[in-house]
């Protein structure tokens, strides 16, 4: 089934992410849940040219 967190609201980041990689681990924060209004990444290596 993989990883869900529909309440995951940040995520901190602190290796190089590229490809599929880069999508699937930014789309854990893309799940709805009741007053679930925004996310937040920090990013402390990618730019988003890499992204």
């Amino acid at each position: 089934m993989g990883f869900d967190q529909p309440k995951l609201v940040a995520m901190y980041i602190d290796r190089r992410l590229s490809g599929l990689q880069a999508v699937q681990t930014l789309a854990r924060l893309n799940r709805i849940y009741p007053s679930k209004e925004r996310t937040y990444i920090l990013d402390f290596r990618n730019t988003i040219e890499d992204i």
